[in-house]
């Protein structure tokens, strides 16, 4: 579809997300629409790269859905457009077209949503104590605070519980604590 239109060269396509990120590096695309769960590094893993190398490409996320974990991941992240699996051809132009210009763009669907949620989704959780997490880290982060198990958490996120438990060590050695409930009490301490 967006190869047929007249002012977009499609440079590459790609199956998973290492592929994906080298392309990106390489080419030095001015867009890159990236699917949140990309095989073997999903989308807001990607975002996360390209923002701590400060590449210029400018990434466009897109799903079939956006719970609210990636869609306040996303934001705080700094994705430049978001885009629904199912949206239609004007909207892939209007985001193209805006994100190309340097500005942001959400799916109508998704302006409703965080409209209708307040400010809980759209604003960034800052966690005192935790400034360096990943993307991925605040989705764990989130999930934690509300007491979830590391087995629910993988199951939300789509990830091994093995992931879960790396993000977790992670998270432990940058707050300086050494067991969920400091972590928690940390969490618990945000700033919104």
């Amino acid at each position: 579809m967006l190869g047929q239109l007249a002012d977009i060269e499609i440079i590459a396509s790609c199956s998973d997300g290492i592929d994906a990120l080298r392309k990106i590096k390489s080419l030095a695309p001015d867009i890159a629409i990236v699917d949140v769960n990309t095989p073997r590094l999903g989308g807001l893993d990607i975002l996360a790269s390209v923002k701590s190398e400060q590449l210029p490409t400018r990434i466009v996320l897109l799903s079939d859905n956006f719970n609210d974990w990636v869609l306040r991941s996303a934001i705080t992240s700094g994705a430049s457009g978001l885009l629904l699996k199912d949206a239609s051809t004007d909207d892939y132009v209007a985001c193209i077209t805006r994100v190309s210009k340097g500005s942001k763009w959400r799916s109508p669907k998704l302006r409703r949503r965080l409209f209708a949620s307040g400010s809980s989704i759209s604003r960034p959780v800052r966690i005192t104590g935790l400034p360096m997490l990943t993307a991925r880290e605040y989705q764990v982060a989130d999930l934690v605070r509300l007491g979830k198990t590391n087995r629910e958490i993988a199951k939300a996120l789509r990830l091994s519980e093995g992931t879960v438990k790396i993000h977790l060590y992670n998270m432990y050695r940058k707050a300086g604590v050494h067991n969920r409930t400091a972590l928690v009490a940390k969490i618990s301490s945000a700033k919104q």
